[in-house]
Formats: C-alpha cells, structure tokens, sequence
C-alpha cells in the first residue's frame, strides 16, 4: 500500500535539541575540546562597564564565527543557516526560540570593536597549546609556503595615480604588473600598460598587480603565509600581506621569529631545528638569515650546486661599507655551501 505524508503544522513543539545532533557529529567532536572560558577576560578592556545595553556574548560570537569558517559562509548566509541548524544552534548554546545576533553585529566585533584586542591569535594559541598537549606538535621540522589571494576588486577598478602626495606611486618597487590585464568586453582601459607604480585600484587600494610567473597574467592580489609543523600539518603562525617579490621571504622569517619567541609558552616538545620551502625562498640572504637562527634550512637554492671557494682580499680597506659588503659575501658563500652539504644528505 502506497504510504503519503499526513502530518499537518502543528503551533506547538516540544523539541530536545540535544537528541537532533548525532553523537557522532562533528560538531560534537570539536565541541569537547573546544575551550573558550578566555575570551571573556581577553575582550573586556573593549567593553565600558555600566555604560550602553548589554553586549552579544562574545562567547556565542566567537562560536559564531568558528562555524563560519568551519562551512565557508558569510556573515549573512551563517546567520540564516543558525536559524535553521539544529546542530549549529546546539554549538552555539541556542534554543529553538533564542534569537540569533545579525550578521552586522559579527562584523563590527571583528573588524573594529576586537580589531585590536588580539583575540583571534589568542585562539589560534590557544589551539596550537592543545594540539601539543595532545602530542600532535613536536615542533622540530617547519615549512613554510605562500599562496596567492585574489583581492576582492576588479581590474575594472584600476585608474592611474595622480600627483605625488594625493595619491602618488607607492615607496616599494613595482612587482607582477607588465602587461595589460586582457579583459574583454568595452574597457576604456584595454591597450593600456598597468604597473603599481602608475595605477592603483579604487575599491581596494592595498591589492597590488602580482603574478608568481610568466606563464600567468597579473592580478590583484595578497598573499598568504603559513608557518606549519610539516609532520602534523598544523599550522604554528600564519600571516597575510601585500603581494611583493619580497613578501614571502620576509614573511616567513617575521613567523618564525614569533614562533621562537612563543614557542615555551605554547608547549612544544622540541624547538625548531629545520625550515623547509621550495625554490621561491632558496636566496643567498634569506638562508643565511635562516641559519643565523639555528635552524637547517632545507631549501633549493637560486644558485650552481658546485661548492664555492669562501672570497678573499689581498687589500684591507678603511671603508666600514665596504667591510659590511665583505663580511656579507663571505656569510653567503659559507651559507650556501651549508645548504649545498645538506642537499647531499638523505634528509
């Protein structure tokens, strides 16, 4: 006998959220461990006491976003599934009749009211501190790699700067750009040369012109840089900055520099003892800045394989640039070779 669905509205539910989510769920995983009884005490200096209406709980905001991120949704589309997420709701310790802040709310908290209260890497911590509890970091070997973000703007945006002072060439080289952008369609811009230096965009004057190559035309773009344990794949410092020929070497020494310095409070086992990255990062400068630090860097370099002989002079100079330049040459050759013994190894 063919069955239909006869159940009609009803005005009233009795509903127990905590028998909808599976005890398998993830949610429910990630919820026993998740500990966020510090958030309150980071965020206070940003609230006056006994002024204005009571705030959303920065907890339930904190959770909030942690799903955003968990679903890759937006403020808004986050808001209207917590409406109709059981599970969610169950995460972020709603009932069915609770209302769920708006969306604007999140973006104020995040991008002005706890801008500056350091929160979020607090958290990030907060995380890594469990992972090593747990014994999934040990810390020893890193690696660190960039990757390229689109930049929320179009090439439609780009105009040409105007006069120095107003809104002039920036003091960096231009980096990426040559070339126009090869856009389709009526563009008054087509045929045109874009460079950084001459053109800048009106949406989002941070992006910059950037290709890692040839073989791909420019864009505007960030950057993006992770500091992780290479066994575990945790990532330990992560960082976002503007799109530059240099970005990615100095972001990679300004993480591990911070990952050294917390690396006690956040209770690794071992401290780092090896940096590995690809080609991008094998410059003269940046793996002796790198064994400057005590870690091995396990990196191709942008140079011949051959052992080089350490540079000589058969006259002493007076000059304290040229001692500085001297001094520098003989750092690299000595860092290169360095690099090229251990190329050799099985590691």
């Amino acid at each position: 006998m063919l069955g239909h669905n006869s159940s009609e509205p009803a005005h009233f539910q009795m509903v127990d959220l905590e028998a909808l989510v599976p005890a398998d769920h993830k949610l429910r995983k990630i919820d026993s461990v998740l500990d966020l009884e510090f958030v309150t005490e980071v965020v206070g200096e940003c609230y006056t006491e006994g002024r204005g209406r009571p705030s959303v709980d920065p907890e339930l905001a904190l959770r909030m976003m942690l799903l955003g991120v968990l679903y890759d949704l937006s403020d808004r589309e986050l808001c209207d599934e917590i409406g109709m997420h059981a599970g969610m709701r169950w995460f972020c310790r709603l009932n069915f009749h609770d209302p769920v802040p708006d969306h604007s709310t999140l973006s104020r908290l995040r991008n002005a009211r706890w801008a500056g209260s350091g929160l979020f890497d607090r958290l990030m911590d907060e995380v890594i501190r469990q992972c090593s509890e747990a014994g999934l970091v040990s810390g020893r070997h890193l690696s660190v790699d960039g990757t390229e973000i689109r930049a929320d703007a179009s090439m439609k945006s780009l105009k040409r700067r105007g006069p120095e002072g107003e809104d002039g060439p920036r003091g960096g080289p231009s980096t990426g750009g040559g070339g126009g952008p090869g856009a389709t369609g009526e563009w008054e811009g087509r045929g045109e040369t874009y460079r950084n230096a001459t053109h800048v965009s009106t949406t989002d004057p941070d992006a910059q012109l950037y290709r890692k190559d040839n073989n791909q035309g420019a864009g505007l773009k960030y950057l993006g840089h992770d500091l992780i344990d290479t066994k575990s794949r945790v990532i330990v410092r992560r960082k976002v900055t503007e799109a530059t020929s240099r970005a990615e070497r100095e972001a990679a020494l300004e993480m591990v520099d911070e990952a050294l310095e917390v690396w006690d409070e956040l209770g690794l086992a071992k401290r780092p003892e090896i940096l590995t990255a690809d080609k991008g990062y094998g410059s003269s400068a940046f793996v002796t800045e790198v064994l400057d630090r005590g870690l091995e860097p396990h990196i191709p370099l942008l140079a011949k394989e051959e052992i080089e002989a350490v540079p000589t002079w058969h006259r002493r100079t007076l000059s304290l640039e040229r001692m500085r330049v001297r001094h520098r040459k003989v750092r690299e050759v000595r860092a290169r070779n360095r690099v090229r013994e251990l190329m050799k190894t099985p590691g």
